[in-house]
This record gives structure tokens, C-alpha cells and sequence, in this order.
């Protein structure tokens, strides 16, 4: 059974992707399997790290919306009043609000005239790549579409071969960050020491604990922030396994596209402490 580990950063920019993409190298460096999903389906961005990986799969994800019959509509307000997501309008005829559907099914079955049917849309794309033993499986939400959950279930749902996964999530804490971490074994923060990223990395951990999951840090870019990330992890109680000093070196190479775990020995060597100190904490 492939141990799955969750890496979340509350803000964007804390630097998730590089470690996730940094971690899961360093899992490699073993002789494990390893598959890297990046569940950031509104913004990927692992694979620009991982330019050396050839495309081995692609396929569409479909999912299903409602549609009004116009012809058919009698505008008794059935729909809307069910509709819990406000994505349904009714003037003269039934409207659906597309950006705020949730695909729940519920109008269709509650609709007294059959005026509305489900409709199929492509909604993304899954994609997965191979290449010097690492499994990197990318979600691709379509431009335009409000609702990025289908396309993380989908990635998540492709079958891989790794013995370890690592979840690159999405930033934030709401709907689409749980759906990203729900089934994982553990979760890394990634935490920027301001106050923005303390404040944000506190409410994952309130989602986090919610759903039982062991939590463990790492402090990026360390020595740059006014310490708020730190002391956050002191009040919560959550082992900080790493302290990453900010490097403009390493930073320069990794704009570049450069691979996190050979742009800098330093940032290397620290790589493979998280990778050992999570072995360690996953056997007890």
C-alpha cells in the first residue's frame, strides 16, 4: 500500500511545489517507486521542474451540468428552491448559473416538468508523464470553469506505481485543498514566516486536524520572515522538521526550471533530512 504524503503551503508562493517536486526526487534517490501528483489543477506547475519526463497518457475529464429546456420550462421555482449553491435564476424561464453549479443532479430530479437535463462538458484534462523513474500525474482545469474538485478526483483516481505519492495541493484551505488531502497518511506544511503565511497556515491546519491527519512543517525561506510561522507551529504543537534558508542561488537556478534536489547541495541535504525524518516518524 503506497504511502501518501500531502504537501500544503495555507498561501500560494511558500514554496509547496518545490519540495513536493524536491521530496519526491529524494524518495527516488532510495530506489523507491515514487509518483508525484500535482492536484494544483486551476495553476500546475510541477512539471516545470521536471522537463526531462516524456508523456505517456492523456485524457479528457468529462463531467455533467444542467441544462433548461426552455420549451419545457413552466417556471414554478422547483429548482431554485432546492438549489442550496444560488445557481439558479427564474424570470420567465429557469437559468442555470454555471460558475456556481455543483453538479449535485438535484434540479433535474426535482424539476415537475423534465425541463432539465444533465449535459456532458469537458471540464480538463489528466495528464501523465514518466522519466527517470519518477511517475508524475498532472490535473488541468479548463479555462473558464469555477469548480476544480472533479479534475483532483480524477488525478487522484489514476492508477499509479509508486510506493510513495506525493500530493502537490492547491493553496488555500477551502473545498479544493480538502479534496486534495482527503485520504492522505500525512500532511508536510509548507509555511512562509510571515504573518500572511502563518495566519493561512493555521487555518489548514484546523481543516488538517479536523480530519485526523498527523501534521508536521517545514519553515521556508527562514531568516526572511518576522518569525510568525514559528511560532505558529510552537502553538499548535507541530514539529518543525526542517528550517530552509533562503538561497538566491538556488532560487535563481529553480526560476530556471532547475530540479530542487540538484540546484544546491545545501538545499539537497536538507531534502533528504525530511525524507528521513518523515521514514522515522511514519514508523512509530
Amino acid at each position: 500500500m503506497a504511502v501518501r504524503i500531502a504537501v500544503a503551503g495555507g498561501k500560494g508562493g511558500t514554496g509547496k511545489t518545490t519540495l513536493a517536486v524536491g521530496l519526491a526526487r529524494a524518495f527516488l534517490s532510495t530506489g523507491e517507486k515514487v509518483s508525484l501528483l500535482d492536484l494544483d489543477v486551476e495553476e500546475p506547475n510541477s512539471h516545470l521542474f521536471l522537463s526531462d519526463l516524456r508523456e505517456v497518457n492523456r485524457r479528457q475529464v468529462i463531467s455533467s451540468l444542467p441544462a433548461v429546456i426552455t420549451e419545457h420550462c413552466v417556471a414554478c421555482g422547483r429548482c431554485k428552491e432546492f438549489c442550496h449553491f444560488n445557481a439558479i435564476v427564474v424570470f420567465d424561464k429557469a437559468t442555470v448559473l454555471e460558475e456556481f453549479c455543483h453538479r449535485c443532479g438535484g434540479c433535474v430530479l426535482v424539476c415537475p416538468e423534465r425541463a432539465i437535463v444533465e449535459k456532458e462538458v469537458v471540464i480538463g484534462e489528466v495528464i501523465k508523464a514518466v522519466g527517470r523513474g519518477l511517475e508524475l500525474v498532472s490535473g488541468w482545469l479548463e479555462v473558464g470553469q469555477a469548480n476544480p474538485g472533479p479534475v483532483i478526483r480524477e488525478v487522484k483516481a489514476e492508477q499509479v506505481a509508486g510506493d510513495w505519492v506525493v500530493l502537490d495541493c492547491p493553496p488555500g484551505s477551502g473545498c479544493a485543498f480538502v479534496e486534495s488531502v482527503e485520504g492522505a497518511d500525512l500532511l508536510l506544511g509548507v509555511v512562509e514566516d510571515t504573518p500572511f503565511g502563518a495566519h493561512d497556515f493555521r487555518k489548514v491546519v484546523q481543516v488538517a486536524r479536523n480530519a485526523g491527519m498527523r501534521i508536521f512543517a517545514v519553515i521556508n525561506r527562514y531568516g526572511m520572515g518576522n518569525g510568525d510561522g514559528v511560532k505558529v507551529c510552537e502553538e499548535e504543537e507541530i514539529e518543525i522538521l526542517a528550517k530552509v534558508p533562503f538561497s538566491e542561488a538556488a532560487h535563481r537556478a529553480l526560476a530556471q526550471g532547475g530540479d530542487p534536489y540538484s540546484v544546491s547541495p545545501d538545499l539537497k541535504g536538507i531534502l533528504d533530512w525530511i525524507r528521513d525524518a518523515l521514514l522515522e516518524r511514519l514508523e512509530r
